[in-house]
């Protein structure tokens, strides 16, 4: 069997936040191939539209920069859970959010605010209200952070923080719930991918495909999943995408923080010299 297939085999059902696009499709595409009738809820404003008449597929439409939307959304997952009467662990993976690129006073600060509601008060929020549930039936919490979680990156320096954040909430929670007695029933991934070809790059003022300078680093979004399937299994705490990337964290994690963010500033600043979409 492939990842996908053993993924499927080992979860009865998965929620995926963000779905409609990018990494978040590609977790769907890949589920869906290994066994079209895996249930999966898809929370985003978007429905995939190639998924919309493909069995045990729900698609909940929600704008998860809204606290309450957020709040609705989950709630009515943990009502389909009992209508169903759904039973075995589930897979939620985390995936919805959004990067904000320039120095920070370029940017709206409405934009900035909303991409950190999204990348970590939405990602908590959905988490807090699932967990419960997720305990009793056990699983795995898939929260997609970034190897801009690893050190301070200006021009990205918000986006990067979030990330940080997603991490070290990811490594904590996983840490509480082994304490708790629950590390063989649930646990928590945190997925690091670096620069991977989704709308990303276009959304964050850049051109819609990673910047020609990270060509070497570039995933395709289907590489970074498989690569996940393999860590959910193995219930890995981080799982960073690609040797290289690796190489790039390792390098980050030694580093004096003053020298990495330096080179992260000389890094970033050529991205947007060279890459900014007209």
């Amino acid at each position: 069997m492939n990842s996908a297939s053993d993924i499927t085999s080992h979860f009865s059902a998965a929620i995926i936040t963000g779905g409609s696009s990018g990494i978040g499709l590609a977790f769907l595409e890949n589920l869906k191939l290994a066994d079209e009738n895996f249930r999966i809820w898809n929370i985003s404003r978007k429905i995939p539209e190639p998924y919309e008449k493909v069995p045990a597929f729900q698609h909940i439409s929600a704008d998860l920069e809204d606290h309450v939307k957020v709040k609705q959304a989950f709630n009515e997952i943990l009502k389909s859970f009992e209508y169903k009467a759904l039973e075995g662990p589930i897979l939620l993976v985390n995936n919805a959010g959004f990067g904000v690129y320039g120095p920070f006073d370029s940017a709206p600060l409405d934009k900035t605010l909303k991409m950190m509601d999204l990348n970590m008060r939405a990602l908590v929020h959905g988490t807090g209200i699932l967990l419960e549930s997720l305990r009793t039936r056990g699983g795995a919490i898939v929260n997609i952070a970034s190897t801009a979680s690893f050190q301070p990156t200006p021009y990205l320096g918000a986006y990067g923080a979030t990330k940080s954040f997603v991490l070290h909430w990811s490594l904590a929670l996983n840490a509480e719930l082994r304490a708790a007695g629950f590390g063989n029933k649930l646990w928590v991934n945190c997925v690091c991918p670096g620069p991977t070809e989704t709308a990303f790059f276009k959304r964050a003022g850049l051109s819609e495909q990673p910047p020609e300078s990270t060509d070497f680093l570039s995933m395709q979004a289907g590489a970074v999943v498989d690569i996940s399937f393999k860590g959910i299994l193995k219930r890995k705490p981080i799982i960073v995408c690609g040797w290289k990337n690796k190489l790039i964290v390792f390098t980050a994690r030694c580093g004096p923080k003053v020298w990495v963010t330096w080179i992260a500033e000389k890094a970033l600043h050529l991205w947007r010299k060279r890459q900014i979409a007209p």
